[in-house]
């Protein structure tokens, strides 16, 4: 981000140019391995990547199309990180995984048009019927701009025809939620570390360049780390990670003006972020549920504490960390 800033300070080259000639240092060959068949191909004219898991299954595949981040203008299924997550999601889950190709070519909105179009291609009978895929256990799912994308498709834009695809009542969700008077809105941590996984703080206070750019530096050095124990047999990729992120995990610790206290809900565990001022009227509630894959994870690691805090704080609001 530095160097492009400059490039462009500088009218040497445009940021997003800069940016999109670093990534591409970072672009992914279609290679499959002894549990996973990988090809590039396309949907509806859109290019695509498939991840096939080779072993025989005497039941029907669950599906993940997968849509990636990039601000809607950056970012490819090429990428290593997202190459690695497919591929992993595939074999942990034994199922098809499908990353969508949007852009820099085809910017915004163009974008959303595509994911329409591959998801409608990839929902016909006779493509389920082909990668062998349970039509009732198919998964939308994405990170940053890709998770925006893939809630705009199923809530406004999958044929009716294709609703019965989805178990409950998820594409009507929000409306639901709007029914009842209750706002969706978005929080922008200034200067905050973004991504699918993170294993660093949070910046709650203003952050200088070079801690955001060592902060990065920690979470690839994990990723690397890794990728090498799994590579040598040492221990498995996911197994790494839990551990790395152990270290990151904090107590409920309370401060001036939020209480911290790790509690259960239904015999599932909780931690809330209650504001200590008083109030006259009901405070909002935020209920957080925390990423990682749907394996990984955990209201524990200090970037969600931060995070949960802050908002606690900044809305004066009672916020619910789901482990």
């Amino acid at each position: 981000m530095l160097q492009a800033t400059l490039c462009d300070n500088i009218g040497l080259m445009k940021y997003e140019e800069v940016l999109l000639t670093l990534s591409a240092v970072h672009f992914t060959k279609p290679v499959s391995d002894e549990n996973i068949t990988v090809m590039d191909t396309d949907f509806n004219d859109i290019p695509v990547r498939l991840y096939l898991p080779k072993w025989k299954s005497e039941r029907q595949r669950p599906a993940v199309i997968y849509i990636h981040g990039g601000s809607f203008v950056l970012g490819s299924y090429k990428l290593a990180a997202y190459d690695d997550l497919n591929r992993w999601t595939a074999n942990k889950l034994d199922a098809v995984v499908v990353g969508i190709e949007l852009a820099p070519k085809y910017p915004f909105p163009a974008a959303l048009e595509d994911c329409v179009y591959v998801i409608k291609f990839f929902l016909q009978e006779n493509i389920l019927a082909k990668y062998r895929v349970d039509p009732t256990r198919i998964c939308i799912m994405g990170d940053s701009s890709g998770g925006t994308l893939a809630a705009t498709v199923t809530q406004l834009h999958m044929p009716t025809e294709s609703r019965h695809l989805f178990k409950d009542d998820s594409l009507i969700y929000i409306s639901r939620l709007r029914n009842v008077g209750v706002k969706v809105t978005h929080e922008h941590i200034e200067k905050g570390v973004h991504g699918a996984l993170s294993f660093t703080r949070a910046p709650v206070k203003s952050v200088k360049t070079w801690k955001v750019m060592a902060l990065d530096a920690v979470a690839k050095t994990c990723n690397l780390v890794a990728t090498l124990c799994d590579n040598i047999g040492l221990m498995k990729y996911e197994d790494v990670l839990v551990i790395l992120a152990s270290v990151h995990f904090t107590k409920p610790v309370s401060d001036e003006n939020i209480t911290v206290m790790d509690t259960e809900f239904r015999d599932i565990p909780v931690r809330l972020y209650l504001p200590k001022m008083k109030s006259e009227r009901h405070r909002p509630a935020v209920i957080f549920i925390h990423g990682g894959a749907f394996v990984l994870g955990s209201y524990k690691i200090s970037a969600y504490d931060d995070l949960n805090r802050w908002t606690a704080n900044k809305l004066d609001a009672v916020v619910v960390g789901i482990e």
